[in-house]
């Protein structure tokens, strides 16, 4: 019997720490950034972050620096939209504006290739104090429906994902997208907030510590056998 323990504990111990090493969560650093494109909509002109349509304007705010645990999952902002304007009750066409939101990580490595796209659909009036009409903004090119929009930066270690969901992780966006509310002058401000998660994808899912443990008990039988022999 300590001939087997002999033989399996190097192993063992070896795999554990491994696991123990790779089981620690990931600290993941990020910002946001996005840039609007009027994509032929009338009346419109955009200049980085804001795009006026009519009489609106349509302002993205980034998501400052964040620093997030993913163990291996947490919930991430990814900044918000906000509509504002003089009050006015003709509806605004916001139709074919277009959002590319970049996600720019800075930890575990610095990655910022991956972007979501974003089209709006629908038209916006304002009142006193808040908005009329219904418009909203849809990150998958035909709907919404069913899908979950995701970015995967690999080129460093770990590889990690960026998923732009509900609240309700993991569901999708709504069908219809994210509603676009406007606020005119004076009002109380209101926005559209893009929310989702962020993925350590090399922390082990629980059926790899099962695999671990199965592989470890099938070593230590293998070697009772050869100790009993």
């Amino acid at each position: 019997m300590r001939k087997f323990f002999g033989l399996i504990s190097p192993v063992a111990i070896l795999a554990l720490g491994t696991l123990a090493g790779s089981a620690n969560a990931a600290v993941i650093g990020y910002t946001t950034s996005g840039v609007f494109q009027c994509n032929g909509l009338a009346g419109c002109s955009a200049a980085g972050n804001v795009a006026t349509v009519g009489g609106l304007t349509v302002t993205y705010n980034g998501q400052p620096s964040t620093n997030v645990t993913a163990a291996p999952t947490a919930a991430a902002n990814y900044g918000n939209i906000t509509v504002s304007g003089a009050t006015n009750t003709a509806l605004t066409a916001l139709n074919n504006l277009l959002l590319v939101m970049t996600v720019n990580q800075t930890n575990p490595y610095a990655q910022n290739n991956g972007s979501f796209t974003g089209i709006v659909t629908g038209s916006v009036g304002l009142t006193a104090g808040s908005s009329t009409g219904f418009a909203s903004i849809c990150f998958i090119a035909n709907s919404c429906a069913n899908q979950v929009e995701s970015i995967v930066y690999s080129s460093g270690a770990p590889s990690i994902t960026y998923k732009l969901q509900t609240p309700a992780n993991p569901a999708a966006p709504p069908a219809n997208g994210y509603a676009i509310r406007a606020t005119a002058v004076g009002g109380t401000p209101d926005s559209t907030t893009f929310q989702g998660s962020v993925t350590d994808n090399t922390v082990p899912e629980p059926t790899t510590y099962l695999m671990l443990v199965s592989g470890l008990f099938g070593m230590g039988l293998v070697g009772r056998r050869k100790v009993s022999n």
